[in-house]
């Protein structure tokens, strides 16, 4: 039995050593959730609030269960209903683990190892089995790249979905295998239900397909093309009937999202954000690939691999460039930007970074040791963006603070404010409307929302865009001292805020007050007249 275990870890070495980074990234991420505390903000928050309706959804029957998936009924306000994938995986951890943000965010890890596994899966097909592992490792040792799997993000988990999707483009042979043919409409399908974002990564690489099939009369015959338009069109079709229920229910969303985000060219000028065709907004990406994707030192390997990678004579080469070329012309033609809408350019820049490390020393000496130095410095990315300890080991990142990588132990009473509102509701009040005055990362609507979802409390809560008429037709006001009120949040709407509900005498200030980390207190009032 020992000889036969020991005989398939030596067949299988690859295969396990991309288990052992997996498992070191499991253990790692678990040693940092609990030592971390910090709430689920902005849309983390919202994608779990959507996760706990599933979740209790799914316990109330088939009906509200199925209204719950298709975002309809009283779960039409759902959080982007139609990217359904991250918060129903969540489940089946939810029945195991108990409901928890901790749970929530250790479910989305099984995205991490299908993006690790099938980074591996397309360096060996291009290149070999070692330089796979080295992709894998490179890119699980990118802070763009884990510190996102310890929030609740889509964004995280279409990394592995678009490397799912383009493995199975890549083996269907230009759409002349159809089981291929098959997955990678499944892979598209399941990617475009967790974030529409996906197209952008996959669109280029299926456009070059497509044309070698169709325009590249030498390349196929006219029986290979036939199977390659069937085959394409099943793929095709099964992503659709993946997508086509959520996305033609909730089709009046997706374009306001689109048109109110990527294509708002009113959205990029309120967050300041870079013109597309200036020189700032083309060389967005680059910036965050160098400065938060991988490390100055892989980098220096990526541009070296990439010469490596052009010059010589190499199957599939133009997969891989028009891959990386289509998502960075097409994230960086958009109006809004944001560096993690990036992340999953890193898998196509890992994939030519081992390329390089690999190819750039033919002595095997020499190749170890520049081997070894990348494990190195990974591991160090990898302590350095996780654990405040370990920040006198940041020579690379010359001591750049990101407020998401490390953990952050302070209790903002959350559970304390939701719990109190409710034992101040009136015994006539259902969805009470809460008004909060604070638009912080730890403390804003959204938070306080997902907390009384996991308490079952039927509160609705709404931040800074009301008018103060409209606070005034609020049943509660949760008002926060204090000058940090958030970035979307004037400190001048809160001392106008305050004003208002001095003078009016339909609302009381309840007794009890909270103290959060930040030395701020919170108060909350009542109205009385509702």
């Amino acid at each position: 039995m020992r000889i036969r275990v020991k005989e398939f870890l030596l067949r299988k070495k690859e295969v396990c050593l991309v288990a052992g980074i997996v498992v070191i990234h499991f253990l790692v991420n678990y040693i940092w959730l609990k030592l971390d505390n910090f709430p689920l903000w902005f849309d983390f928050g919202g994608y779990y609030k959507r996760s706990i309706d599933l979740f209790y959804a799914s316990q109330k029957g088939w009906v509200d269960f199925v209204q719950a998936l298709q975002g309809v009924g009283r779960y039409y306000e759902a959080y982007f209903p139609y990217r359904l994938i991250l918060p129903l995986f969540s489940l089946p951890w939810y029945y195991l683990f108990g409901l928890s943000t901790d749970t929530a965010v250790m479910s989305s890890f099984l995205f991490m190892a299908i993006a690790l596994f099938f980074t591996y899966a397309i360096a060996s097909k291009l290149f070999d089995r070692p330089t796979g592992v080295l992709a894998a490792f490179i890119l699980s040792t990118s802070p763009a790249f884990f510190i996102y799997y310890r929030r609740f993000s889509p964004d995280a988990a279409i990394i592995g979905l678009i490397g799912l999707t383009a493995y199975f483009l890549l083996c269907s042979d230009n759409f002349q295998r159809r089981g291929y043919s098959v997955l990678f409409g499944l892979g598209l399908g399941l990617s475009m239900m967790t974030k529409e974002l996906s197209i952008v990564f996959i669109f280029g690489i299926v456009i070059y397909v497509l044309y070698k099939i169709f325009f590249y009369r030498s390349f196929l015959d006219a029986r290979g093309r036939k199977r390659a338009l069937i085959n394409f069109t099943i793929a095709l079709c099964l992503a659709g009937v993946l997508m086509f229920p959520l996305y033609w229910l909730h089709r009046q969303r997706i374009l306001l999202s689109l048109f109110g985000g990527p294509f708002s060219n009113a959205m990029r000028q309120k967050y300041g954000m870079p013109a597309p065709l200036s020189l700032q907004g083309l060389t967005y990406y680059i910036y965050m690939i160098f400065d938060f994707g991988i490390s100055p030192f892989a980098c220096v390997f990526f541009i070296l691999g990439l010469y490596l990678f052009l010059k010589r004579k190499i199957d599939h080469k133009w997969f891989l460039i028009v891959w990386l070329l289509s998502s960075y012309v097409i994230l960086s033609s958009a109006q809004t930007k944001a560096w993690y809408y990036g992340i999953s350019l890193l898998i196509p820049i890992v994939l030519i970074t081992s390329f390089g490390v690999n190819t750039l020393f033919r002595n095997k000496k020499a190749r170890f040791l520049l081997i070894v130095i990348m494990v190195i410095g990974g591991i160090q990315s990898l302590l350095v963006y996780s654990f405040p300890v370990f920040k006198v080991l940041d020579f690379f990142h010359l001591k750049k603070e990101y407020d998401i990588s490390n953990t952050i132990n302070e209790d903002w009473k959350l559970a304390e404010i939701v719990d109190y509102i409710r034992d101040n509701l009136s015994v006539a009040q259902k969805d009470a409307l809460v008004y909060v005055g604070a638009d912080l990362n730890a403390l804003s609507p959204m938070t306080l929302d997902y907390v009384a979802a996991e308490k079952k409390v039927s509160l609705r809560f709404a931040g800074s865009h009301l008018i103060i008429e409209d606070i005034l037709e609020c049943d509660f006001v949760v008002f926060k001292s204090g000058i940090e009120l958030g970035t979307f949040f004037p400190l001048e709407q809160a001392r106008r805020v305050k004003e208002a509900l001095m003078k009016n005498r339909q609302f009381i200030k309840l007794q009890k007050e909270f103290s959060l980390p930040d030395g701020s207190q919170i108060l909350i009032y009542k109205n009385l007249s509702l």
